[in-house]
């Protein structure tokens, strides 16, 4: 019958229509998923993966072995501050402070010895174990002061590193006494920075002079906010000034 081969037909058109709409959306959610795959590529979650398996590689099991030997040897030392390095962006400031404390007494230069003890001195505030880093940051200091010159720019860091140091062990405290003390010690040793960085600046060459200008400037915006941290505790205290 015409009308039946008629209904056949559209049938068939019908059901063929319907299986290309079907493989449309079957290849629109297969790319829609290979963008997201691809788009998750740079998610910070993998970030933090890759780094996890980095500090897994085998090249950095010597430094884990040394670690309870509580020694480095001297080849040792780049690695071991990688793997420090990975450890603290990676939240384990623990097992970075481990390798910071071997490495602070590695026989090494003085440089190198002091951007180590730096590194640890600046994990243990991250860590606020601010009694721990001013203690680095003093010996770091003593360390400067017995091998450079008065006016040196590292001498001018080092004190508004224990000015910061003290400022951020004030205002973490609950007794008002002692924020308002080492408030105090974190002025005073900043104005110490700030009194040597002006001395420094005279007669030194352009490159040492950007260097003192760039830590005042630091130290400047620093007294600024512990002049603030002291009239808080001034009311604490109930020290109007």
């Amino acid at each position: 019958m015409p009308g039946a081969e008629h209904n056949t037909k559209y049938g068939s058109k019908h059901s063929i229509a319907k299986l290309c709409f079907a493989i449309a959306v079957s290849l629109a959610c297969i790319v829609s998923v290979l963008a997201v795959s691809e788009k998750g590529k740079g998610d910070p979650l993998n970030h933090w993966q890759a780094l996890a398996r980095t500090a897994a590689e085998p090249r950095f099991d010597s430094i884990k072995s040394a670690l309870a030997k509580q020694h480095f040897d001297t080849e040792m030392l780049p690695a071991a501050r990688e793997l420090a390095s990975i450890y603290r962006q990676l939240g384990k400031q623990e097992d970075a402070a481990k390798i910071y404390r071997i490495l602070w007494l590695a026989p090494q230069q003085p440089d190198s010895f002091v951007k180590d003890a730096l590194e640890l001195a600046s994990l243990y505030s991250d860590m606020s174990a601010f009694p721990y880093a001013i203690d680095s940051y003093k010996k770091i200091l003593e360390f400067d002061r017995k091998r450079l010159t008065t006016n040196h720019p590292d001498i001018v860091r080092d004190l508004n590193n224990l000015g910061v140091c003290y400022r951020c062990y004030a205002v973490s405290s609950s007794d008002a006494q002692k924020r308002q003390d080492n408030l105090k010690l974190a002025e005073l040793h900043l104005s110490e920075a700030e009194k040597i960085g002006r001395i420094g600046r005279i007669g030194k060459i352009s490159s040492e002079s950007r260097s003192f200008s760039s830590e005042q400037e630091a130290i400047s915006v620093n007294k600024k906010v512990i002049s603030i941290n002291q009239k808080v505790v001034s009311h604490d205290c109930g020290i109007l000034k």
